[in-house]
């Protein structure tokens, strides 16, 4: 939504219990995915420190359990 010297918008996590470990880690995510999202449409990439956490993924891609795997959600 535009709003006066920016946008403004609404990152929902649905489905979380309050006080989970989860709902901590989410809400931590939705603060990195904020920030990304700022510098993406700001310079056009992701901050060098997110950069730097998808390599980490893709590297340990393979270490993930099969339980994990996005297919495999409900």
């Amino acid at each position: 939504m535009e709003v006066e010297g920016g946008v403004e918008f609404t990152l929902i996590s649905d489905d979380l219990s309050a006080g989970t470990q989860t709902e901590k880690q989410m809400r931590r995510g939705g603060n990195m995915i904020a920030r990304a999202l700022k510098a993406i449409v700001e310079t056009g990439k992701p901050p060098f420190g997110t950069r730097v956490l998808y390599g980490i993924f893709k590297l340990t891609a393979p270490l993930t359990p099969k339980k994990c795997l996005s297919e495999n959600w409900p």
